[in-house]
């Protein structure tokens, strides 16, 4: 029987702090390298987000272009498709 092991790569990132924050972290318990991650993910989510809505925005600029009743027909000759 053979049995699969996973090895996931990961970067090692360096962040430097001044002595004042280390020492806190240390006395409060604070996992430093779960905070990095966690606040990297935040930054990456409110950054696809912020893309998102940029393209939106792009999307709704070129859609005023379109009479509505365009649109409208589309929509029923999509649904008539079906």
């Amino acid at each position: 029987m053979y049995s699969q092991i996973l090895y996931y790569m990961s970067d090692v990132v360096t962040v430097r702090l001044d002595k004042e924050i280390r020492e806190k972290a240390k006395r409060y318990k604070v996992n430093i390298s779960q905070v990095a991650r966690e606040a990297l993910r935040g930054e990456i989510a409110r950054k696809e987000r912020e893309e998102l809505l940029d393209d939106l925005g792009a999307m709704k600029r070129i859609l005023k272009k379109i009479p509505s009743e365009e649109i409208v027909q589309a929509l029923r000759e999509s649904r008539d498709e079906r």
